[in-house]
Formats: structure tokens, sequence, C-alpha cells
């Protein structure tokens, strides 16, 4: 899900889109915050050694249905541009983004454009003993973070405000 903020916030922000080539292939999103839980657990807790986890989101979602998320919950339109690798590559590069990156983010995206980011577990809650964030929790979540810069002043909150006690 962080990927959506670190590497593809500037096209929410600024155009109202999610600008990445994954056609209509689904991703099972996963927060980082449950990763690190997760990572808490298998390394202060006995059990886990030797051990492999597939750690997913809750469900798998469409870039289009994350696009829909993203409008609910910020209340304002936000599409999915599913452009074409060449685009992709284009656009990120007059960014400046190092060509190395950009070709590693086609291969992922191309994973799920191919159907193979889908999968979806139960690791997480079982490991947790709650359900993984889904992506609109998420997005409420960062929600500031997503807003134009106009906007960006209003109800800020701060990182730690937003982890909680």
């Amino acid at each position: 899900m962080q990927n959506l903020s670190e590497v593809h916030g500037r096209d929410i922000v600024e155009r109202d889109r999610i600008f990445v080539p994954a056609g209509d292939g689904a991703t099972s999103f996963v927060d980082a915050r449950d990763v690190g839980a997760v990572a808490a657990v298998v390394l202060t807790e006995n059990g886990h050694a030797n051990r492999a986890y597939d750690l997913t989101g809750p469900a798998a979602l469409t870039y289009e249905e994350v696009a829909a998320v993203f409008s609910d919950v910020l209340d304002r339109p936000i599409t999915y541009a599913d452009p074409s690798v060449v685009a992709f590559v284009r656009g990120m590069r007059s960014r400046g983004e190092p060509l190395p990156f950009v070709l590693l983010m086609v291969g992922i995206y191309t994973t799920a454009r191919l159907g193979l980011a889908d999968r979806v577990t139960d690791d997480v809650a079982r490991l947790l003993g709650r359900p993984p964030r889904d992506v609109a929790t998420f997005v409420a979540d960062y929600a500031d973070e997503f807003r134009p810069a106009e906007e960006a002043g209003r109800d800020r909150v701060t990182a730690s405000e937003r982890s909680g006690p």
C-alpha cells in the first residue's frame, strides 16, 4: 500500500490519478504497518523458526477498484490511467526516476497485469489475531498526504497521531 503514497502519491495529489501499467490485474495490497507487526511477532515469539509466511492484504483489488476507494475516501474523483509500459517508463523517466527503478516497477506491475499478484492468504490475520488493514483504512489514515497542496494544511495530522497509542 505504501507504494501508493511513496511512489505514486504525486500523481494522486497533482493529477487525481493512479498511473501504473497493471492493466485489469488485481493485487492483494498489504500495509507495511501489518508487515512490521508480523515481523515483531515472528521475532519475539516462539514457533516461527524455519517458517515462511505469505503476507497479503484482506482482498485483491484492481487498480480501477483502488481508484474508486481513493475517490470515496478522499471525496474527489481519482481515476486509474492504465498507461502502456512505454508511456509509464517515459513518464517516470521524465520525472528523473532512475531507469533501474522504473524497470523494477514495470516488473512488479507486470505481475499484476498477468494475474499473478492477486493471491490472498490469512497469514496476517492468524499471526496478529486481527484482519489485515484494507485499502480504505490505509487511504483514510494517510488522507492528508493525498490532498492537493492548497488543502494540505487543513486537518493536518502528524505521523505519530496517525499511528495512535
